[in-house]
């Protein structure tokens, strides 16, 4: 065994090993959900009187159990967002006794990012699910031992609070979601360095990510959100063969990037020449998916979300990584972890042990709790965290597959309320509406008819504005039309984030010939709809709508 094995086997094993306590208490919890599930709210309610949302929400001294709870009203973040104001301009107790420790950004409107407040004990609540689902993929795959990981490192596309914050906004990267810790462990066995994080240019954040990982052949586990991160990463390598060969003989950082000094000088101590890398580079067709997996022969797991709108890009995965399990990702979020992987099946089990959790059913104002839900049945996620979300609707639909022991399991729906989510994008019908509202007054023209729609085709994927334009509009104002629409659709900070890492194509203006309002209708009477129920939204969010209309071109 090499040196570097040795290390990244006892970094590995330390890691087990901080991860087996909460382990064998989410076991328990399996078993046992509701007795976990009270004593984890009752913890979460012992202060609620005394902060400012428990008392104007009229939450008293009594408030204690599961059915107390009821008393408070189902939020959604904008009747959260005056309190998130109030922590931004410094004010003690508003959502929880506990001071929060940063704002950590989340997709919003287009107007204004969601910034969900993060304290300590939210922090512990996810390292109450983290630490099973990695002690379990240590279980099932014990060669990860042995190798080094790359956990997604978001570049540098944190939008900017509202005004002047007393509290940072964003973490890093996505281990500081883990205990201190087991941060301190994982940042000896990761390939990419924190300061990866800062990096903000698209080009030279892609450029140093396939550098680090290039470097390094024992990867044994990737961890990422969408699977498009990863095809984008490795579909980008032949483009830069040549300049990352160049970079590990020589352990430098090229010139052209653009970085800043100071961090062009902090990445550099991280690299060292690794000639012998260079020479496995120097020698492999990187277009070639048999090459492609010499580079990290001993991949095991890849960590991504998996689903209906990710099949396209997993499917890629797995034809340059057939050795590897492609693990779906649980419903985990910002505000908080619903479900994780779970046992030898890979069950998405709820995590009881980390947030209170609560299910509505459809036009139903009644939740019922973790223990109660029926299988079979389609619920909207409501969770209560330690981080000050109180009976907070998620607006995400699962349905109950199962369970482990006595705790359900769960899969994914889809999102509520007409989001379209191709790769984590979130963008709203408030977002595809100011977009085109800019658009529409920066370029002077107005449409008879248009609605932005998502599409794919293998794994490019993009949005697409149908548009039905007066006659003798130019070409050219089309074209300055979709560059204002997909400009402010970044106002959305994960529509921003996508397009930054090439998951998303830019809009694209595409022109529909004859009668489009017929044959829009036609279309979704076709997809079950009444005549007289017929909507026109800024934004659809079903696949496949160009094919429903006579298309000017036929891209």
């Amino acid at each position: 065994m090499t040196v570097s094995r040795l290390l990244s086997l006892l970094a590995n094993l330390a890691w087990l090993g901080s991860c087996l306590p909460a382990t064998l208490a989410f076991l328990a919890a399996l078993a046992r959900p509701e007795w976990f599930q009270r004593r984890l709210l009752r913890r979460m309610l012992a202060g609620l009187a005394t902060t400012r949302y428990g008392l104007e929400r009229g939450a008293g001294v009594g408030m204690r159990t599961a059915e107390d709870l009821h008393r408070l009203p189902i939020a959604d973040y904008e009747s959260l967002r005056p309190f998130v104001r109030a922590i931004q301009a410094g004010e003690p107790n508003v959502l929880t006794l506990e001071p929060v420790v940063v704002l950590q950004p989340t997709s919003g409107t287009s107007a204004a990012p969601k910034l969900i407040p993060f304290t300590r004990g939210l922090q512990q609540q996810f390292q109450a699910a983290l630490a099973p689902w990695m002690a379990s993929l240590f279980a099932r795959r014990p060669r990860l031992l042995l190798g080094r990981q790359y956990w997604c490192v978001s570049p540098n596309t944190q939008p900017r609070p509202e005004g002047r914050s007393t509290v940072p906004a964003g973490f890093a990267d996505d281990t500081d979601y883990l205990g201190v810790w087991q941060r301190r462990i994982a940042r000896h066995v990761l390939v990419a360095p924190d300061e990866l994080a800062r990096v903000e240019d698209p080009e030279a954040f892609e450029f140093l990510t396939l550098l680090f990982l290039v470097r390094e052949e024992n990867v044994r586990l990737v961890s990422v959100w969408h699977p498009s991160f990863l095809t984008v990463l490795v579909e980008a390598l032949p483009g830069h063969a040549s300049a990352l060969e160049a970079c590990l003989r020589s352990g430098e950082i090229p010139d052209g990037l653009a970085l800043p000094e100071s961090l062009r000088a902090s990445l550099s101590r991280c690299l060292r020449p690794a000639p012998d890398r260079a020479a496995v580079i120097a020698g492999m067709n990187l277009a070639s998916p048999a090459d492609i997996r010499r580079l990290w022969p001993h991949l095991q797991v890849i960590s991504c979300w998996k689903g209906r709108e990710a099949d396209t890009w997993v499917a890629r995965l797995r034809e340059w990584f057939p050795g590897a399990i492609i693990q779906g990702k649980g419903l985990m979020a910002t505000e908080g972890i619903v479900t994780i992987p779970w046992g030898l099946d890979e069950r998405l089990v709820c995590a009881v042990r980390s947030h209170f959790l609560e299910f509505l059913e459809p036009d139903s104002v009644r939740a019922k709790r973790c223990w109660e839900v029926e299988a079979g049945r389609t619920y909207s996620v409501v969770i209560t965290t330690a981080g000050g979300l109180w009976r907070y609707r998620l607006g995400d639909l699962v349905r109950v597959v199962g369970r482990a022991g006595r705790t359900p399991c769960l899969e994914f729906v889809r999102r509520e309320g007409g989001v379209s989510d191709m790769c984590g994008e979130k963008l709203t019908q408030a977002d595809a509406e100011a977009a085109l509202d800019r658009a529409c007054a920066a370029t002077g023209v107005r449409f008879t008819f248009a609605v932005l729609v998502p599409e794919r085709r293998g794994t490019t994927a993009g949005y697409d504005l149908l548009v039905k334009p007066p006659p003798g509009t130019p070409a050219a104002c089309l074209e300055t039309y979709a560059n204002v629409v997909d400009t402010a659709l970044q106002g959305n900070f994960h529509y921003l984030h996508a397009r930054r890492l090439g998951q998303l194509r830019p809009v694209r203006v595409r022109v529909i010939r004859g009668d489009a309002d017929r044959h829009y209708r036609a279309h979704l009477v076709k997809l079950g709809a009444r005549h007289g129920d017929v909507k026109y939204p800024a934004l659809r969010i079903e696949m496949g709508w160009p094919a429903a209309f006579e298309m000017e071109t036929s891209e």
